[in-house]
């Protein structure tokens, strides 16, 4: 039970959802793909599929870490925890969310006929998120005396849910014009984890005793393995499809796209509305994982852990000395104490995250543009927007996307993007990289300093070009020329 336990939390923060960021394969014009983050973008070929694992995104923001805040090689060669780059991290609010993100697609297949487009899509995605009590790690590492009878408080969560989302996509062109697209979803629950209750408290006294204190209470809803395999041990598809009834939902995506001009264009799009419901059958399994302070712990009193004559220096000495991890993770053991116990089977419920996309495009030549773009992401504690902007290049082989991300949702700047679609007959192959925060001070760019990294790439077959909003030339202009 524990290892199914484990597997389910690694789903969780493995198989994640693309980050709340316009990715470089939005600009790719010349491709259906780039349909996913807007039903409402014309379709550029008459029929595509794509099949498999080799399409997925891949995500990874580190929140308030890098290679610089957390290494400095000292004199003798050896690397140390950079305790000084830490501390001002930890002191920054906004860094202190970290991401782990991935959607991969399993089947992805579209046709087109006349101005209409049809497609369907099977992927598998979650969205989780961790908060990491960088303030109170701050406090500790610095023991500033002003804090001197006065208590910090950090919060810590650990968020997310992993499901599969199966889409019917349905567009149409109006007067070579303007198209609109909607996606209505079929969601999945595979598991999902929520935290009710995090928090690190930590209190100096008068005498300078130090009192650390807090509580994390989390609960993790997945399947019940048992219902997966049958009495000679074998899995049990059937069984799986039975459990996937009491953990579904609906959502929706809409979008649409306006040719103002011959060169300039608008375009709109609203994401993931929708939720999740699980109906608390016993085909889910809820469980609660508590963790506290230990009452054995020679520091124990009155439901804190007490250090009385904590010198600090000593403290950084150890964090700055040899394999400090793994001094940390022993103490950690002797003074933290964690429970699984079942928890009641009762109805429960996720909301996706909406997201709303605005871009405006300037086309300077038809295979050429520029684009700005504006998204927006609704979190349930608060409205956070990032700015990018973007070109769109096509070429006779390949197809390229740039994306400069102003600010992202978290308040980084500077964000690089380049993504490319290989063209060879029917066959595309696209990839990308994007995230990567540029230095602007240092004149180039700095690896070790990012925060943050994303990957992309898929493998998918296409025939015949689509222009849906191309005028047609009629029988007299063909007459007039001749």
């Amino acid at each position: 039970m524990k290892s199914g336990r484990i597997a389910i939390v690694g789903l969780l923060f493995c198989v994640t959802a693309l980050s709340a960021q316009v990715e470089p394969l939005y600009f790719l014009r010349s491709n259906n793909a780039r349909m996913q983050y807007n039903p409402g973008l014309p379709a550029r070929q008459n029929f595509h599929l794509g099949i498999g694992a080799g399409n997925f995104g891949f995500s990874l923001n580190t929140g308030p870490l890098t290679y610089n805040n957390l290494f400095v090689q000292g004199e003798d060669g050896y690397k140390y925890i950079n305790v000084d780059q830490l501390l001002y991290a930890f002191k920054q609010p906004k860094e202190q969310t970290g991401r782990l993100e991935f959607r991969t697609e399993v089947l992805n297949f579209g046709l087109a006929i006349g101005n209409t487009s049809a497609g369907v899509s099977l992927q598998l995605r979650s969205d989780a998120a961790v908060r990491m009590p960088g303030e109170a790690f701050a406090y500790l590492l610095e023991g500033n005396a002003e804090y001197v009878g006065m208590p910090v408080t950090s919060e810590m969560s650990a968020n997310g849910c992993a499901f599969m989302e199966a889409g019917l996509t349905l567009q149409h062109t109006f007067k070579k014009k303007f198209t609109i697209g909607v996606r209505p979803k079929y969601l999945v629950g595979l598991a999902c984890v929520q935290t009710r209750e995090g928090e690190l408290r930590l209190f100096t006294d008068n005498d300078w005793n130090l009192h650390v204190g807090g509580v994390a209470d989390i609960s993790l809803l997945f399947p019940d393995e048992n219902t997966y395999v049958t009495d000679n041990g074998r899995f049990s598809y059937p069984s799986v499809m039975h459990a996937a009834r009491h953990g579904r939902g609906f959502g929706l995506d809409a979008g649409a796209d306006v040719k103002v001009t011959n060169h300039i264009g608008l375009s709109f799009a609203m994401l993931d509305l929708g939720n999740i419901r699980w109906d608390g059958a016993d085909r889910y399994r809820r469980q609660r994982l508590t963790v506290g302070i230990n009452p054995d712990c020679p520091y124990y009193e009155d439901g804190d852990l007490v250090f009385k004559g904590i010198d600090y220096d000593q403290l950084r000495q150890l964090v700055e000395g040899d394999k400090p991890f793994e001094h940390i993770a022993d103490s950690l053991k002797e003074w933290l104490v964690y429970t699984w116990s079942e928890d009641s089977a009762s109805a429960f419920r996720y909301n996706l995250v909406p997201k709303a996309m605005a871009e405006v495009r300037y086309s300077f030549t038809d295979n050429h543009s520029l684009s700005a773009l504006l998204r927006t992401d609704f979190l349930p504690e608060k409205v956070m927007p990032s700015v990018t902007l973007g070109y769109s290049g096509h070429f006779p082989f390949v197809d390229l996307g740039l994306s400069y991300t102003l600010w992202d949702n978290y308040g980084r700047k500077n964000l690089l993007g380049v993504g490319v679609d290989f063209k060879s007959g029917p066959v595309h192959w696209m990839l990308a990289l994007h995230q990567l925060e540029m230095d602007w001070k240092e004149g180039r760019f700095q690896w070790k300093n990012m925060r943050q990294v994303a990957l992309q790439a898929g493998v998918y077959f296409a025939f015949g070009k689509r222009d849906p909003y191309k005028e047609k030339k009629n029988k007299k202009d063909k007459k007039d020329k001749n």
